[in-house]
């Protein structure tokens, strides 16, 4: 199953409301992406990944798209999480799914998208915005091509912004010049 949606995924990291009509978006005001489907599908390759079910090399480029997809796209500045889609049979129900779109019974996107969270984490500390690592030997670019990030936000475990790092483990995110934002777990000196 993996296999067929990784095929299926679009190149900005979503996969479309209809899986088997890639361009029926249901509605002409919501060609965009749905972000409880590539929430779904992102945490179950994650999961086959860290459980040795899935070829990481294989997988992870396909989870690193979706995961930063959700990120940089579905959560807006104020925290919401848009692009869900209501219920329905087919694509044109519930339409259109656009950012603002509220879906019409209890908001599932959200734990859909929390269990997406949870699986990308138990991969560990791998950068999920590299798909390939470049031969840099005397680190002259730096990880992203370029030494230090242009700004970098501290989250807390749980996911509240932090005006400065933790003093335990925390979540950095870094912006990098090129548009590239890596996130990362930093743990606890000495651990």
């Amino acid at each position: 199953m993996s296999e067929a949606l990784a095929a299926c995924q679009r190149a900005d990291g979503f996969w479309s409301v209809s899986l088997a009509a890639p361009t029926n978006f249901g509605s002409p005001a919501a060609a965009g992406p749905e972000t409880s489907g590539t929430s779904l599908f992102v945490a179950g390759m994650a999961y086959g990944v860290h459980a040795g079910l899935l070829d990481s090399a294989l997988y992870l480029p396909h989870i690193a798209r979706g995961w930063n997809a959700l990120c940089h796209t579905a959560i807006g500045a104020d925290g919401f999480l848009g692009y869900v889609q209501g219920t329905g049979a087919k694509p044109e129900d519930s339409q259109p799914v656009v950012f603002s779109t509220v879906p019409n019974f209890e908001d599932f996107g959200v734990g859909c998208f929390l269990l997406a969270a949870a699986e990308v984490y138990k991969l560990g500390d791998i950068d999920l915005n590299e798909e390939e690592e470049q031969e840099d030997p005397q680190g002259i670019r730096g990880l992203y091509g370029e030494t230090e990030p242009v700004r970098v936000e501290y989250y807390s475990a749980e996911g509240l912004r932090l005006d400065r790092p933790a003093s335990g483990l925390y979540i950095e995110r870094c912006f990098y010049p090129d548009g590239t934002v890596r996130i990362r777990k930093v743990l606890p000196s000495g651990r």
